[in-house]
């Protein structure tokens, strides 16, 4: 532990350096000696612990922010940091199966939120993308607001009904009786989720 946080320091002048926050620093050191396996959340661990030993930004850390890497997978870690690379927000779609030609017939939505995010980001378990954003939303550090999409760039969404996944969906539909639609969102860091991303995520 100790030479991860140092190389996360090494950039950081020691009379700029302080003793961590008991709150962050005891269960931090507790939490990461069980990620030996899990690089990712090792690493965002180390980048807490070092942002929470520097003057500069000390005061941002959160006590929060450690329960919050506790209940982050590997594949969630990465996410996060593509997401953030990508920009202010990321495109979702949702997936409506209607049963009849009516607008307001019965739906199901096989898939709800989702994005191509995970294989890009490396994920060992990209298909598992809509249960990561559900995560990521319950811990707050995402948001989808209703309504609100990448208005910009339709050509992002057009990529993403063209990914297998969702083809696939929409072929078995045309099999039957049924009809798709296609719902356009974006998912945007919250106020907290961001300075989570920027505190814990971003190398230090």
């Amino acid at each position: 532990v100790t030479s991860d946080v140092e190389e996360k320091l090494a950039n950081t002048p020691p009379e700029q350096r302080q003793s961590p926050d008991l709150q962050i620093a005891a269960p931090a050191i507790e939490a990461i000696s069980y990620t030996g396996d899990k690089p990712d959340l090792r690493e965002a661990f180390a980048n807490l612990l070092a942002n929470a030993m520097d003057q500069s930004t000390a005061k941002d850390t959160h006590p929060a922010f450690v329960d919050v890497l506790r209940q982050l997978t590997s594949d969630e870690a990465k996410l996060l940091k593509s997401f953030g690379h990508s920009g202010v927000f990321i495109p979702l779609i949702e997936v409506r199966v209607y049963s009849g030609n009516n607008p307001d017939d019965d739906y199901s939505t096989p898939l709800r939120q989702f994005s191509s995010i995970g294989y890009s980001a490396g994920c060992e378990n990209p298909e598992n993308i809509e249960r990561y954003i559900d995560n990521l939303c319950r811990l707050e550090l995402l948001r989808i607001p209703e309504g609100l999409k990448a208005g910009h760039s339709e050509k992002i969404y057009e990529t993403l009904e063209q990914h297998h996944i969702v083809q696939t969906i929409m072929k078995k539909t045309q099999e039957t009786s049924k009809h798709t639609k296609v719902q356009h969102k974006v998912a945007t860091f919250t106020a907290f989720g961001k300075a989570f991303f920027d505190l814990c995520i971003v190398d230090k």
